[in-house]
């Protein structure tokens, strides 16, 4: 189990962070001094052994510190964004495999849909042609009709 996100400063998660913000940099630094070298050349830093000496290895320390905490703190967040970033993965590449399974069926429809739309145009041709026929047919038999009727008609004028 990670440690919790919480152990870490809220300061670092604000939208503005900006270490510009003394606000921000004091928090951060945990209000640790600036402690400033004395004054002076290097040559009489190295001979002084009195107070000189300490402060910077003071510095350095409380520096190191510092770093530490902020590395500290930024592995927390790596571990949690690696374990957010694992957790997504799965349902991510689960729901991938669920879309190229979609549009592989969306495919298959789509072929069958044009499959169908060529028959039904088959059937439809096959209709009209075939309505067209039964329209020739039917008039043909009223013409027959009509000239059996006249055949018998001019039969019946001839026997008379």
């Amino acid at each position: 189990m990670p440690t919790p996100l919480s152990t870490i400063p809220n300061v670092y998660f604000e939208e503005n962070f900006q270490l510009e913000n003394p606000r921000t940099f004091d928090v951060v630094s945990e209000r640790a001094e600036i402690v400033k070298p004395p004054q002076g050349s290097s040559s009489d830093r190295r001979n002084s052994t009195n107070g000189s000496a300490s402060a910077p290895r003071k510095a350095l320390a409380t520096n190191a510190i510092l770093q530490e905490k902020l590395s500290w703190y930024m592995d927390t967040v790596e571990v949690h964004l690696i374990s957010s970033i694992s957790s997504a993965s799965t349902s991510f590449f689960a729901a991938l495999g669920s879309l190229r399974e979609l549009q592989s069926e969306a495919a298959d429809s789509v072929t069958r849909i044009k499959s169908l739309r060529e028959d039904l145009q088959r059937v439809d041709q096959d209709m009209a042609v075939g309505g067209l026929e039964v329209v020739r047919m039917r008039r043909r038999k009223e013409n027959l009709r009509k000239l059996t009727q006249a055949t018998e008609q001019l039969s019946r004028v001839v026997d008379r």
